[in-house]
């Protein structure tokens, strides 16, 4: 195979798992960079002093002319509470890439530091609406010539809502991103999504995601489209596990992903 053509291969194989096993945009929200498994962020914050650690991983399946590509990605994302209404935090992503009839790649996904910043509204747990912002910077560490990364920075801005009436919560989000890359993708994307979850009962919420966002892929729709169904298990105060499965709903190849995560707060 010529240079040129692997690095072809190479590109289009990093842009679906963009597509695919982010399901929302480029920067926003591959589901680590939200409470997993939602792609759509809540307003709440740690609270001043407080730490989170997030540990999840996502596996996405595709088909496209009757082949099967996989996608890989273990998240870690840790946060801290600078003060009640900001925290700040960092995601390093593991990818792992099995295209089909392409070569393997694994290793460093594009690293992202972000902050959440609460402009207003009550306490987390506190009936009512609040509105946060919140700003990314994804961070080129990721080897782009194995399709693990981007090979340029990026950034991205999103405004999330949110409204708690008992055991109901109602989320919303709405971003733009600048997408960095050598790969020849769109540079500018945008992206929406919402959320219910429900909590029948102390121990467990049940979550409904949807959205959508502009491909960064030329020539294969211009938008993509998702939606999500998720579990989140609250074992106590500062120890969740969650289980969540999400299909792409159009604009894109048909892909399934299911995933499982843990967080822990102190």
């Amino acid at each position: 195979m010529k240079a040129g053509s692997a690095r072809t291969g190479f590109a289009r194989t990093r842009a679906g798992v963009v597509a695919l096993v982010t399901a929302g945009g480029l920067l926003e929200g591959a589901s680590a960079w939200a409470a997993h498994p939602l792609i759509t962020d809540d307003t709440g914050t740690q609270g001043a002093g407080y730490w989170q650690l997030e540990v999840n991983t996502d596996q996405t399946s595709s088909r496209a002319d009757g082949t099967t590509a996989r996608a890989g990605q273990l998240n870690a994302t840790l946060t801290h509470g600078l003060t009640n209404d900001l925290d700040v935090a960092l995601t390093l992503p593991l990818l792992r890439l099995r295209p089909a009839g392409g070569p393997k790649a694994s290793g460093v996904g594009d690293a992202a530091v972000q902050a959440k910043w609460r402009l207003l509204g009550p306490a987390d747990g506190a009936d009512g609406g609040s509105l946060a912002l919140k700003p990314m910077l994804l961070l080129p560490t990721g080897d782009d010539g194995r399709g693990l990364g981007t090979g340029r920075a990026g950034a991205s801005l999103n405004l999330l809502a949110a409204w708690q009436a008992g055991q109901v919560t109602v989320l919303g989000n709405l971003g733009a991103s600048y997408n960095g890359n050598r790969a020849g993708d769109r540079n500018a994307l945008w992206n929406a999504s919402a959320a219910v979850l429900v909590t029948p009962m102390p121990a467990l919420t049940l979550a409904l995601d949807v959205g959508a966002s502009r491909n960064p892929q030329h020539g294969t729709g211009a938008t993509l489209r998702y939606g999500l169904l998720g579990a989140i298990w609250h074992l106590d105060d500062k120890t969740d596990l969650d289980l969540g499965w999400r299909r792409n709903l159009g604009g894109g190849q048909t892909a399934n992903t299911w995933g499982v995560g843990l967080t822990l707060r102190w």
